[in-house]
Formats: C-alpha cells, structure tokens, sequence
C-alpha cells in the first residue's frame, strides 16, 4: 500500500501542478516563445528564484509541456483508433489522420510543441522520444493493417542509407521489427500531415482561397493509395 504523501509533498505536488498548468495556458495563448518562468512566479506570488526549485530551467519545464502534450495527443489518437476498429482498414488511417488534424485545430498554441517547442535536436531528451513514439505508433498501426496484403514496396530503399537509418530509429524509439518501408511510410504520413497543417493554421490555404478541408482530404488519400500500392514490375 502505498504511504500518504506528507503536508510538504503535498503542497509541493500542487505547486508542480500548478505551474505545469500555467505554462500550458502561456503556450497555448502565444505559443512556445510564450513560456515564461519568471511570469509564471508573479501569478503565483512566488519570487523568481524560488520556481526554480521546481523545475532548474526553461528547457525543463519546456520539456515536460512536450510530453505531457505527446500523451495527450497519443490518448487522442489511440481513442480514434479504437473507435475504429470494426470499419475497413482505409477508414482506420482516415480517423487516426482524422484525430491528428482535429487536435491540431483544437489546440493551435500548443501544437508547436510537436516539435519539442525548441528544444536543441541534437541532444533532445529520451523522454520526448519515448513519448513521441506513443503518439507515432497508432500511425504505425493503422498503415501496418491497411498494408496488411501488401506483397512489397512500391519504392526500393538503399539498404545502406535510408533502410539503416529506418531501423535505427525503429530501434533507439522501441518501434519493434517493422519493416523499413512501413517505417519510411509512416514517417512521410506524419510529415505530409504536419506539413498540411502548418500552413492551414498559419492561414495560408485561406489566403489562396483553396480549401483546406478540400486539400486535406486528397492528402489522406494520397497516403492511402501509396499504403495500398502493389509492386512495380
């Protein structure tokens, strides 16, 4: 059984709370570059250096927005998946990039933070791997059963380059044995989507006067067909 929390932890798992919930809505107003310690404090009439007692930096609370951010969108996304999960195959892809784009809307402020909101690429932290995967894997998924019958790749990758790279991700993220195109697909349907999404949130589709809905549908469809896509010969 586990041990009450005594008044100290208490008080300070509320004070972590609430500075996590005051970051999100810094974010999720004007994004990433929003985040701001130092103002997060004055809300909470806490002088400047006592926050850092909860988190030693920017990047550590930026960080910590990212994975909770990544669970939210997984949660989301494992949710449409198993909604799914008695409609044919090419539905399941539809409602998985269906909920993607759908949460991506609903929370234009945060949805930056896909993107680890900043943080350097280089030595970007196992945690936001580990939870980014969560979310990519429902991708994983949805496209492994649409391309279920698919007897091979329509595009050969160069098993010294791109192949390896493939594996290597798969490996370092816990993605499991998927096969290199499967992974290669799967990562070409996230950027096709986010790259989608990133101009209709910037408002450029509108601009155009194009519809977005209208471009997004053939994007999906896009993706589908290249799933479902029989070997050359």
């Amino acid at each position: 059984m586990t041990e009450p929390l005594s008044r100290r932890e208490r008080l300070r798992a509320e004070a972590f709370a609430e500075i996590t919930e005051l970051a999100m809505a810094q974010v999720a107003e004007g994004g990433p570059s929003a985040l701001s310690l130092n103002a997060i404090a004055k809300q909470m009439r806490m002088s400047g250096p006592a926050i850092y007692r909860y988190f030693a930096s920017r990047d550590e609370l930026l960080m910590k927005l990212v994975v909770d951010v990544y669970g939210d969108l997984a949660e989301t996304l494992g949710q449409a998946l198993e909604q799914a999960r008695r409609r044919r195959p090419d539905a399941r892809v539809r409602a998985v990039a269906d909920a993607y784009r759908r949460w991506a809307l609903e929370h234009p402020g945060q949805y930056p933070l896909l993107l680890a909101g900043g943080l350097a690429r280089g030595d970007q932290p196992s945690e936001i791997a580990i939870a980014s995967q969560r979310a990519m894997q429902h991708v994983l998924v949805a496209l492994s059963d649409l391309a279920v019958d698919r007897p091979a790749p329509a595009l050969k990758l160069p098993r010294d380059d791109l192949e390896a790279q493939l594996a290597s991700w798969a490996r370092d993220r816990g993605a499991g044995d998927d096969m290199p195109w499967l992974l290669r697909l799967a990562i070409v349907t996230w950027q096709r989507l986010h790259g989608h999404i990133a101009l209709e949130l910037e408002g450029v589709h509108t601009a155009m006067g194009i519809s977005s809905e209208a471009l997004y549908r053939t994007e999906v469809d896009a993706i589908i067909a290249e799933a479902t896509a029989r070997r050359q010969t």
